[in-house]
């Protein structure tokens, strides 16, 4: 990414000349990383509690609920007492204020050329978790998020589309960023995206979502809007299950049948008989135009993405690379090497790497 090389405000471009230390880098993202460390304990024992034989019971059999009450109720804790406390003892944190930004705001056309955009990154970070998931447990693992959601389509919507990109933008974008950018926003975009990713607790996710927290880290700090970024989350996560899920949800059994046995190639026998569904022509279409719309993202990563790519400097920018004297090996230390935030990435590398096992 570049860096910004326009008009910067009075108080940006005179800085004041004692910048603060590294170890107060260091501090802050130590107290970002026990905040998520604090997730990671409050997601494994609403993971315990999901799981439970004696609430299962309590719930089925006792009140007589269907089974998959209990993956609801996993959600409902995950994102409806989790996610939000872990935001609050994390909005305890001091945080910066935001530097103006008079030309590097993002118009509405630029916003869907980033959606455009993370299809080819996300497809191409799906395959390199496939790939690192199948080294790593020997061919023997298979993919979690392929399995069919027990909860009634309007619920896993609900979760898919609303709750995980509210509570997971407002946590690591707005909470995250606006504690992490005071040292260059290149950093805090990269390392928030590194959370984010582990955050997911999974190998196969790992890469398309580091990129894609990587390109909601970016639009919001150009746009200080958390509401944009919930809006591109819960398009993306749209255009990249929600479609088919809505399509076999109300396609035929005997269609069903057909893409689970053959993908979509045997749906076309159907289609040329003018056998299928209104849901199953929708299916057959999406599958026809998602690899054209990864296409043009493709060519705008290689076009408009490299030349449109820009980051402010900060007042106390640290960089990330080291320019020789070893400030920007410095600079990453602080983030990442610290107690708080190596402990949890250590124990969320641990946590994917186990699920594979």
């Amino acid at each position: 990414m570049d860096s910004q090389t326009g008009p910067v405000p009075p108080e940006l471009a005179n800085p004041t000349p004692d910048a603060p230390p590294l170890g107060e880098m260091a501090r802050r993202h130590s107290r970002l990383g026990l905040c998520l460390l604090l997730f990671v304990g409050l997601s494994l024992l609403s993971s315990a509690l999901a799981s439970s034989d004696e609430v299962y019971f309590a719930l089925t059999d006792g009140l007589g609920l269907p089974d998959w009450i209990m993956e609801a109720l996993y959600y409902l804790l995950v994102y409806g007492i989790s996610l939000p406390l872990v935001a609050l003892v994390m909005s305890r944190i001091p945080k910066d204020a935001p530097p103006a930004r008079a030309e590097l705001g993002l118009s509405s056309l630029d916003i869907a050329l980033l959606l455009l955009v993370s299809l080819p990154l996300t497809e191409l970070g799906a395959y390199l978790g496939d790939l690192l998931a199948g080294f790593l447990s020997s061919g023997l693992a298979s993919d979690p998020l392929q399995a069919q959601s027990e909860m009634p389509l309007a619920l896993d919507l609900l979760v898919t589309l609303v709750a995980a990109p509210v509570m997971e933008e407002l946590l690591f974008r707005r909470c995250f960023l606006e504690r992490s950018a005071r040292w260059g926003e290149a950093g805090a975009i990269l390392f928030s995206a590194l959370c984010f990713a582990l955050f997911h607790e999974n190998v196969y996710q790992f890469f398309y979502t580091f990129t894609t927290g990587a390109l909601l880290a970016y639009v919001y700090l150009r746009t200080r809007s958390v509401g944009v970024t919930m809006l591109m989350h819960s398009v993306q996560n749209f255009l990249g299950g929600s479609v088919m899920d809505i399509c076999l949800a109300f396609m035929s059994a005997t269609e069903v049948d057909i893409v689970n046995e053959t993908g979509t190639e045997g749906l076309w026998g159907q289609l040329l008989s003018g056998g299928l569904t209104p849901a199953g022509t929708g299916y057959l279409v999406w599958a026809l135009a998602m690899p054209l719309l990864t296409l043009a993202g493709l060519v705008l990563v290689f076009t408009w993405l490299r030349g449109n790519l820009k980051v402010q400097r900060m007042p106390e920018e640290v960089p990330l690379l080291s320019d020789g004297g070893g400030e920007g090996k410095d600079g990453a230390v602080a983030r990442l090497l610290n107690l708080g935030m190596g402990c949890f990435v250590l124990l969320e590398a641990l946590i994917a790497c186990s699920r594979l096992l």
